[in-house]
């Protein structure tokens, strides 16, 4: 595993401190994800750029996010149900599967106890 940084630039989504605490996550990059982003092309900036439309080329919103993934479970009905899950959710569902604590998890990924019990 990879802190985002060792990938991405510093402005990549993963890198931005978040909103309420203003602390920087560790992001976690699994070795499926780091090979995935080894493609990509290396630039500043965010990560995901919307592709077609009037704000082709600009930065993918949230909400933008959920209405694209909306849209493709709409076509793949054995997607019904599913969500989306952040690379810190991931991350979590991934090392609770590997035997680490609650607490250990928390630490590591920079989320609550109680969320990390959550997912």
């Amino acid at each position: 595993m990879f802190p985002c940084h060792a990938m991405c630039t510093e402005s990549c989504p993963a890198g931005v401190p978040q909103q309420k605490t203003g602390v920087k996550p560790w992001c976690p990059i699994f070795p499926e994800l780091e090979a995935e982003m080894a493609k990509w092309c290396r630039r500043r900036g965010p990560c995901l750029l919307r592709e077609d439309g009037k704000s082709k080329g600009k930065p993918f919103s949230t909400i933008q996010m959920w209405k694209a993934s909306d849209r493709e479970r709409q076509k793949h009905p054995s997607l019904a149900g599913a969500v989306p899950h952040g690379l810190r959710a991931n991350a979590v569902i991934r090392l609770r599967g590997a035997g680490y604590s609650a607490l250990k998890i928390s630490d590591m990924v920079g989320i609550s106890v109680v969320t990390v019990e959550h997912v």
